[in-house]
This record gives C-alpha cells, sequence and structure tokens, in this order.
C-alpha cells in the first residue's frame, strides 16, 4: 500500500523512482536527516519495480508523484516517467494524482490522463520569470488542471498576477529548516495572494507552516 505522507493536501505518495535527487536545492527537506540516511545508503538513481507497482488504495485518494525526488530532473530517463504515468492510466482511474516541478518544460514531453494536476514550484523573482513561462508553454493544450506552488515563498511575489485562465489552484508554504527565520515570508504578501484568489473564485491552500504568520484560521481548499 502506499505510504501516507505529512503534506496536507496529500494523502498518500507514491515514489517508485528512488536515490539521491540530482537536483541541488539547499533547502529541499529530502536532504536534511533523517531523510537523507536511507538515500546514502544507496544513492543511485533507479526505477524501483516494487514500489511502482504498489497497491493503490481502495477509497479515492489525493495522491502526490515523486515527491521524494525531483521527477522531471533531465536525470531521470523519459522511459520511467512513462511507465509510472501508464500504471497510473491502468490502476488509478479512483484517484487524483499529483505532479509537482521546477522543470516544467519537460511536462511537454508526456500525455497525462485527466485525473493528474501539473504544478510548477515557485519561490522567487527567477522563478516568476522563468519556470512559469515555461509551465505554460509545456501545458498548452493539455486538460489536467494546472497549479502553482509558492513553497518555500522566498521573495515577494504578491504583486505579480496569475493567468485565471489556466491555473486552478494556489498552494502557499514557507521554509522549514534551519533557516527559516531568515526567509519567513511576511503576512502582507499572503493576504494579496488569498485577496487575487478571492476575487477570482479560485481555491488556495494555505499549509500549516506559515499558521503563525497568516494569524487567522488557515485557508485549506481543494479544487472541486
Amino acid at each position: 500500500m502506499l505510504p501516507k505522507t505529512g503534506i496536507e493536501y496529500l494523502d498518500r505518495v507514491y515514489n517508485p523512482i528512488k536515490g539521491r535527487c540530482p537536483t541541488d536545492c539547499w533547502f529541499c527537506y529530502m536532504k536534511r536527516p533523517p531523510s537523507s540516511w536511507s538515500v546514502n545508503t544507496n544513492p543511485t538513481l533507479r526505477l524501483q519495480e516494487k514500489t511502482l507497482y504498489d497497491h493503490f488504495p481502495k477509497e479515492p485518494s489525493h495522491i502526490g508523484v515523486g515527491f521524494n525526488i525531483e521527477l522531471f530532473h533531465p536525470e531521470i530517463p523519459r522511459e520511467w516517467i512513462r511507465r509510472i504515468i501508464a500504471v497510473i492510466e491502468v490502476r488509478g482511474q479512483d484517484h487524483m494524482f499529483i505532479f509537482l516541478t521546477k522543470f516544467p518544460e519537460r511536462y511537454a514531453e508526456f500525455d497525462f490522463p485527466k485525473n493528474c494536476w501539473l504544478g510548477v514550484t515557485v519561490t522567487n523573482q527567477y522563478d516568476r520569470n522563468y519556470r512559469t513561462v515555461e509551465f505554460f508553454k509545456a501545458t498548452k493544450g493539455k486538460e489536467n488542471l494546472l497549479f502553482v506552488s509558492l513553497e518555500p515563498y522566498l521573495e515577494d511575489m504578491s504583486a505579480w498576477g496569475f493567468n485565471f485562465a489556466d491555473i486552478s489552484w494556489l498552494i502557499i508554504g514557507a521554509l522549514t529548516g534551519p533557516k527559516a527565520k531568515e526567509y519567513r515570508p511576511k503576512r502582507e504578501w499572503i493576504k494579496r495572494h488569498v485577496e487575487e484568489y478571492r476575487i477570482a473564485g479560485k481555491p488556495i491552500f494555505l499549509k500549516d507552516n506559515i499558521a503563525s504568520i497568516w494569524g487567522d484560521k488557515l485557508i485549506q481548499e481543494m479544487p472541486e
């Protein structure tokens, strides 16, 4: 059975690719103990057959795909990702599968079932200016739900409006770990996004790690 997870908007995670993530993200939680301990014993990237064909839950679930690794990094073979998508298409019709990447240009290489949500991670101004452009180009014409995850929210991006015709969901979260206080987002940044999404009538999800910043009851909405 796929393992449960502490990620608030997911019920379970589906992580068939094992090994050390090739992306050098200084803020990645997978690079901190205890997450990294098992990786250190077997760092080789590999598609693990046992996990690939693991049992999906009986109840309809939101399942994160590749949340232990950057699934769409250039070092991840296209065939591995295609095999994962094929399993989802055949065995996962009752669930929603959530993909999230820092390499959104690779979405263009694959055809995803409609029950796959495609997201892009945006943490700062550079991401805002580059990744979102690549994200929209790569997902043009796809019928999947598209979303943006501002996590960790490292720089003020509240003046930037999203294309509401394409983006159906926004996630906001803060950095965790040793430098969390140094990169703490401000409430007014988050508030502008919330107001923007309220006007647009789109769902927004504020993660638990910004509860002390937000102050009020967290808004944790899922797309229908």
